[in-house]
């Protein structure tokens, strides 16, 4: 079956459910609630600034895990449908093989990502341009850098998200999965790893998924004035000063996480009966 039948397949899944629309929508209304008191707040007050170029933080921040559990929940609900209502059986029934069949969920999986990470960036592109004035450069290399690490960080976390949802089969234990890794899990596998060995838990701690995810949103890794500026606030606080990660290593990390997650999803669909 050729890509794009796959797609517009996908895209008719998607965009007929109900749920997706809710989703987004919801969503969407959230955004301009968080970024519309960023513009508020620095309207009222000189001491704060919501505008580009400095803005790529604020758009880029913690606020992304938002998305990512937006995404997530919706992303469950198309996938783990195709369990519940047994239309993966019945699509391999009527002639796609499970290839096709997965790498029509990956085209979803893409989409929902691509649709909730645009609708985070644009409203909140919407509010900081209004606090912008002409003039300014909008967009720098470590506005890029920053960027980049954001897509990666939501492909990062959504494909770990598509993993458990294949794995359970299931909507609500899917979403339930990922929330129990992100709650706990992680620190789990973590303090599994330090009893085993001391010096194995710190070297692997950052490039285990949820803090490598937090560690690509991080902008004093891709911006050496942001990285001045945490490493002031650390030392007149008395913490300790940030260590950047090397980017090739950072992006790498990442994307290797990508492939084994996506990857390990594929071969779990492909072995088990639909």
């Amino acid at each position: 079956m050729r890509i794009v039948t796959l797609v517009r397949n996908e895209w008719i899944k998607t965009t007929r459910r109900f749920a997706f629309w809710v989703g987004l929508l919801s969503f969407g209304g959230i955004m301009a609630l968080v970024y519309g008191e960023y513009w508020n707040d620095a309207r009222r007050r000189v001491d704060l600034e919501f505008a580009f170029p400095d803005a790529w933080t604020s758009l880029t921040d913690d606020v992304t895990f938002v998305t990512v559990i937006f995404a997530t929940v919706i992303l469950a609900m198309l996938v783990g449908g195709e369990y519940a209502f047994k239309t993966a059986r019945q699509n391999v029934i009527d002639g796609l093989s499970k290839e096709q069949f997965f790498g029509g969920k990956l085209v979803q999986w893409l989409g929902v990502i691509a649709a909730f990470a645009l609708a985070q960036l644009l409203i909140g592109g919407v509010f900081a341009a209004a606090g912008t004035p002409a003039g300014p450069t909008w967009v720098r290399n470590s506005d890029l850098g920053l960027l980049a690490g954001y897509g990666l960080a939501i492909l990062l976390m959504t494909g770990l998200a598509l993993l458990l949802i294949i794995l359970s089969r299931n909507a609500a234990a899917g979403i339930g999965l990922f929330f129990l890794y992100i709650a706990f899990l992680e620190d789990i596998l973590l303090v599994g790893i330090r009893l085993v060995h001391e010096g194995a838990a710190r070297t692997a701690a950052p490039y285990l998924p949820q803090n490598l995810a937090e560690e690509l949103l991080r902008s004093w890794q891709w911006d050496p004035v942001s990285l001045f500026e945490a490493t002031r606030e650390a030392v007149e606080s008395g913490g300790t000063a940030p260590v950047p990660m090397d980017p090739t290593v950072l992006v790498g990390a990442g994307l290797v996480w990508v492939v084994v997650l996506v990857g390990a999803a594929f071969l779990i669909f492909r072995a088990r009966d639909l």
